[in-house]
């Protein structure tokens, strides 16, 4: 927020069905948990990010940190960190250019697995996230025992953040427990110069949204959006 500056990006997987069209990050997780296929879409997803990591790499943005959202179905596998370091580790990347996502909603379902693996990855070094923060029903405790690194304001709670004083009173609350508990905090969903605003005056430390970029293809991501060293906002 303070330099304008790209601090990452988050990787999406859609599915382009030979006959229904592009199928949405959303519904195709869905499939792929009811089929158990998730667990190798998953590596799969993970492997590309890597593959690209290291491209950017040999071109000298090292930097650039790119989030992979994880299902709980994923937590399942006790070969999950063991498998995703193992990944890293062919590409000789760092872990801590990885972001690994858990929505929050998800993570009270296996919570002493979840909590088990979260330490495995964490000790490896990948940097993690709630993700959807605020929308579930996990306890703020969890916060003290989970090793994460970043919260994740959900986009449901900036959208309305200009007409809606409970939504700003819930950010602000999110932004003074992210900061008190030395966590980064980035907004999602931010659309708008106003929903930017608020948040850059509040601490918000990233954000993502609409505002600055679509979902768009890695083709245009380094044609576009990479090329740009810093967001002009006005």
């Amino acid at each position: 927020m303070e330099s304008l500056k790209l601090s990452g990006a988050e990787a999406l997987i859609r599915w382009n069905h030979p006959e229904k069209g592009w199928i949405s990050p959303e519904k195709l997780i869905g499939i792929a948990e009811k089929s158990l296929l998730i667990y190798k879409i998953g590596l799969y997803v993970f492997e590309e990010v890597c593959l690209q990591l290291s491209r950017w790499r040999n071109d000298g943005r090292e930097s650039l940190r790119v989030a992979v959202n994880l299902s709980i179905k994923q937590f399942d596998n006790e070969a999950l960190a063991q498998d995703l370091y193992s990944i890293v580790k062919k590409y000789n990347l760092k872990t801590s250019m990885i972001e690994l996502e858990v929505t929050e909603s998800n993570m009270m379902k296996n919570k002493d697995n979840v909590l088990k693996q979260l330490s495995n990855l964490n000790d490896l070094g990948f940097y993690l996230a709630i993700d959807d923060f605020g929308t579930g029903y996990s306890s703020l405790s969890l916060l003290k025992e989970l090793p994460f690194h970043r919260i994740k304001i959900d986009r449901s709670f900036v959208m309305d953040i200009n007409t809606d004083e409970n939504n700003r009173i819930i950010v602000l609350t999110i932004l003074a427990m992210g900061k008190n508990l030395n966590l980064n905090i980035i907004a999602e969903g931010v659309e708008d110069k106003e929903q930017f605003e608020f948040l850059k005056n509040n601490g918000c430390d990233d954000i993502q949204g609409f505002y600055f970029s679509k979902a768009v293809s890695i083709e245009e991501f380094e044609s576009q959006v990479l090329k740009i060293t810093t967001w002009n906002l006005n």
